[in-house]
């Protein structure tokens, strides 16, 4: 059977996901290993699956824990974005996920027919502008919550006549040897040790400081890569013991007399790595002035930013930026000329779902969120009034202290437990009750206030200017594995 069926002109899959990075295939292949389901259809917008591996190439691209390590592929603990997608091909290749997959495809809005408990996605093909009907039970959204660039309100940004881009859109056919560069922001510490090789000049502008962490990641011996390889029990025990050395740094998060002394000598042994290893000039502008765990935290690979900061050609600075000109930069301080300025300046976070969604009552889920004073689904999964509608990264899904692929597998976890009386037939809808849904929110909105990241005197991208925490869980990732894998079933109604 094809992987998309016709009804007449318009399409027709029991499950649609939207977006393909790791939770959208994490989804494709839990239904085709643990429920051996094909009737499923994926959609994303850009050329090719992965999601940000596939679309943020910039130098230097962060790393993160893969938690599977029966592949000899990774050359280190924290592996390089190509061996990411180089693994993730695998997978798709593995679980045949690619004939369920359409890609250059925007999902324009999703609205919900209460009379047929279906939901009518509204597609274009954003290459050729081609507008079609693709119907499902149930819709799943796996967009990510860090997909839309965030350019800053800049004078004259828009008057720059030489080459400029944010950082998640790197162009690679950009040449930077012997190029000034500025980069603004801080969110780069992977592309600065990069690209001050090639450029003539590399001028760095920053806001404030993040917390940066010394962490050694040599390559993997051969002889650990033949044994994990050869031996998966040994490679889950060594997952579980990462699991367990990351989960203990949840408790720096607390606003606990135990997670104050915790933070603080997390803090002494940061700021001993920076005045270790940075050029005195720049250590102030390096070490912050609010606690550990505010805002997202650094790790710095090999040392490889703190001794890029050494370089001659390299200058790092706290600037204000009046001004943008067609030649470069000018600050309160002075004018750098650049050939190229990168943004480095993170994302729109007041976009969380980058998804137009129409639920039950005829309410739009950003109107929803808006009128409750921001995010939130039960579980980061469910929101009352969107039956058969379900979230994956989505509200409070985020952690500061672990793996995000551990996060995405839990939450996959939840949802087809849940969803299990659809996936046999026996129900035609679920929907979190809206006392159950309310009850969460107001759970999560209290807990985060006694969180390091509402608390610790930064402005971040975690809670809004309100107070509102549409992004963090305020607990653990034992917590949030605890909740998906048994869920509390009297919070879900069921229609047969």
């Amino acid at each position: 059977m094809s992987s998309i069926t016709k009804k007449g002109e318009i399409k027709y899959n029991k499950i649609v996901c939207i977006g393909l990075g790791l939770s959208g295939i994490c989804l494709g292949v839990q239904l085709k290993r643990k429920w051996n389901f094909k009737d499923m259809h994926f959609y994303d917008r850009n050329e090719n699956y992965s999601g940000t591996w596939w679309v943020n190439r910039y130098p230097g691209k962060p790393q993160t824990l893969p938690l599977d390590y029966t592949k000899g592929s990774w050359t280190g603990l924290l592996p390089r974005s190509n061996e990411i997608r180089s693994y993730i091909s695998g997978v798709v290749t593995k679980y045949n996920l690619e004939p369920h997959m359409t890609f250059h495809t925007d999902c324009e809005e999703a609205i919900w027919d209460k009379e047929r408990s279906l939901w009518i996605l509204h597609m274009r093909n954003i290459v050729t502008g081609e507008k079609f009907i693709h119907e499902c039970e149930i819709l799943f959204s796996a967009v990510g919550q860090l997909s839309q660039p965030r350019l800053p309100a800049i004078p004259g940004i828009e008057t720059f006549e030489g080459e400029s881009f944010h950082s998640s859109r790197w162009e690679e056919e950009v040449s930077l040897d012997g190029k000034d560069i500025v980069v603004i922001g801080n969110g780069c510490t992977q592309i600065i040790p990069e690209i001050v090789s090639k450029a003539k000049s590399v001028t760095q502008i920053v806001k404030s400081a993040q917390w940066l962490l010394d962490f050694q990641n040599p390559p993997f011996p051969r002889a650990l890569v033949r044994a994990l390889e050869t031996f998966p029990i040994l490679a889950r025990a060594f997952r579980a013991l990462l699991f367990i050395t990351f989960e203990r740094q949840w408790l720096l998060f607390p606003m606990s007399k135990r997670g104050a002394g915790l933070r603080k000598l997390a803090e002494d042994q940061s700021k001993a790595y920076i005045r270790e290893v940075a050029p005195v000039k720049y250590q102030d502008i390096l070490i912050p002035d609010f606690e550990m765990g505010c805002r997202r935290r650094i790790f710095d690979s090999n040392r490889a930013y703190l001794k890029a900061l050494h370089s001659d050609n390299l200058l790092l600075t706290k600037e204000a930026i009046l001004e943008i000109k067609p030649n470069g930069v000018l600050t309160n301080k002075g004018f750098y000329t650049a050939d190229i300025i990168v943004y480095a300046t993170g994302f729109q976070t007041n976009k969380h779902l980058g998804l137009r969604v129409k639920g039950e009552n005829g309410l739009w889920l950003d109107e929803h969120w808006r009128n409750q004073g921001g995010p939130s689904a039960y579980n980061s999964l469910s929101v009352a009034g969107f039956p058969n509608f379900f979230t994956l990264y989505g509200p409070n899904a985020s952690t500061g202290h672990t793996s995000v692929v551990l996060t995405v597998e839990n939450a996959i976890e939840g949802a087809l437990k849940v969803l299990s009386p659809l996936l046999k037939g026996e129900a035609t809808k679920i929907e979190i009750k809206k006392t159950a849904y309310e009850k969460w929110t107001t759970r999560v909105q209290t807990a985060t206030k006694n969180c390091v990241f509402f608390a610790g005197g930064c402005n971040n991208w975690y809670v809004s200017e309100s107070g509102w925490n549409g992004t963090m869980y305020p607990w653990s990732q034992i917590h949030f594995w605890w909740r998906q894998r048994f869920p509390h079933w009297k919070d879900w109604e069921y229609t047969v």
